[in-house]
């Protein structure tokens, strides 16, 4: 009786034992929460989603594991060809990696790995690979502008309302700038999160009178030859009364001769508006 006693509290322990090195190896898990939310195990793949050549994925792991202990560190491995990628912090909340696919990356899905670790096994979790999946594509964002004709006056503000659409799954930075004007290179930079547009005002001045065709370009700052979009647009310059008090220092155009002195004030009052 005794034996059989001590072989059924020999049994149970056992199948107690073997069921924790079961949670350790295999049922251990992680969360992923940007840039999308999912648990994960070891072996797992995850798709993270679309990004543009050239952009940047940020992924973020929450390295809490509640009432035990932390994750220590999160690595990228096996990366495609001249693509980019770095490996969190140690111990930093959340575990925060970058991964930068190659500026002039072919439309396609691509595949890596992230290795989460516990350093030393001190916590007795192994390590988890996580297979990840992104794919690129080119059209990854869109351009509109309003109003597709300004007429001002010479030296006078031409404004245009754009919106930017960042279709990806990652922030990007992007570049307006115009073509089509010698005297303006004005750019503006602009940050737009992932899956979100922005709206913003683009201003171009121009002093001389004249029809002017002109290209608005938006581009990203990491690839701008590829994603990339451009509106035409006309700027029709007037003369307005500053340029024609301007005019005036080139000298009289008009008789009599006793309108000089009021030229001559008027030439000098338009000097203030350089």
């Amino acid at each position: 009786m005794i034996a059989r006693t001590n072989t059924f509290i020999i049994f149970i322990f056992l199948s107690v034992l073997a069921g924790s090195f079961y949670s350790e190896t295999t049922g251990t898990t992680i969360d992923v929460t940007a840039p999308v939310t999912a648990t994960l195990s070891n072996n797992s793949i995850i798709d993270l989603g679309t990004i543009g050549p050239g952009q940047t994925m940020y992924i973020d792991f929450n390295p809490r594991v509640k009432g035990v202990g932390f994750w220590a560190i999160a690595k990228v491995e096996d990366v495609p060809d001249r693509w980019y990628a770095k490996d969190s912090k140690k111990y930093e909340v959340p575990l925060h990696v970058r991964v930068t696919s190659a500026e002039d990356a072919p439309e396609g899905e691509y595949y890596f790995k992230i290795r989460v670790i516990d350093e030393g096994n001190v916590h007795g979790w192994g390590n988890i690979t996580v297979r990840c999946k992104i794919r690129i594509k080119h059209d990854i964002m869109d351009l509109k502008v309003t109003p597709q004709k300004r007429i001002v006056g010479a030296g006078q503000p031409a404004r245009f309302n754009l919106k930017i659409v960042n279709k990806g799954n990652t922030e990007d930075e992007f570049v307006v700038r115009s073509e089509g004007v010698k005297e303006w290179s004005f750019q503006k930079h602009v940050y737009i999160p992932a899956k979100s547009d922005k709206d913003i005002i683009y201003d171009i001045i121009i002093p001389e009178e004249e029809v002017y065709h002109i290209n608005i370009i938006a581009e990203s700052y990491n690839s701008p030859y590829i994603i990339h979009k451009e509106s035409n647009v006309t700027v029709d310059v007037h003369p307005n009364l500053i340029s024609d008090m301007k005019a005036t220092n080139n000298g009289l155009l008009l008789f009599p001769i006793m309108d000089a002195p009021a030229h001559s004030i008027l030439g000098l009052f338009s000097n203030m508006f350089n």
